[in-house]
């Protein structure tokens, strides 16, 4: 038995903000159940500012703004399609030097460079073109802690709210 944590987004009146939450793997040891007295560890990303709340036990700050480097992302170009990438981007100046490495296997579509926080665009692909690389790129998050209450039961259920704000 354990805690269960149930993290909920909520972007109010911003649009096309990017904001997640996901467990850090890293500092928890690969796990995904938790008993009193555990720290939680999660991660979120976001482009926008945000605020946390919870049902139950301390939320404290860790490290903000954490780069990571992804590897090996395997994205399809498809008849100008933009694909989107499975994390955050870390935005750079200029904005071309996001993507860290490409390989392009077959077609080769030219340099890729972001359009979105999640999204990616060859300069050469468009409404005639298939193409399929790989890239690496940096995300960046910044790190939190959930702390149980200490009196919680076997098993106990907690919400963790996070608000996008202007």
């Amino acid at each position: 038995m354990g805690a269960s944590a149930t993290f909920v987004i909520d972007f109010g009146s911003i649009e096309d903000a990017y904001l997640v939450a996901e467990l850090d793997e890293i500092k928890n040891g690969g796990k995904t159940s938790f008993v009193k007295g555990d720290s939680v560890h999660f991660r979120v990303s976001a482009d926008v500012n945000y605020e946390i709340e919870t049902t139950a036990g301390t939320i404290t700050n860790g490290a903000e703004d954490v780069t990571e480097e992804v590897e090996n992302e395997i994205l399809a170009f498809i008849k100008g399609e933009a694909p989107g990438t499975s994390k955050y981007i870390q935005p750079t100046t200029p904005v071309e030097d996001a993507i860290t490495s490409e390989t392009w296997y077959g077609n080769n579509l030219g340099q890729i460079a972001p359009t979105g926080s999640t999204t990616v665009q060859a300069a050469n692909a468009d409404e005639d073109t298939l193409g399929i690389a790989s890239i690496n790129y940096n995300t960046m998050y910044n790190e939190h802690i959930l702390v149980a209450p200490s009196a919680m039961t076997d098993v106990f259920h907690i919400l963790v709210y996070i608000k996008a704000v202007a």
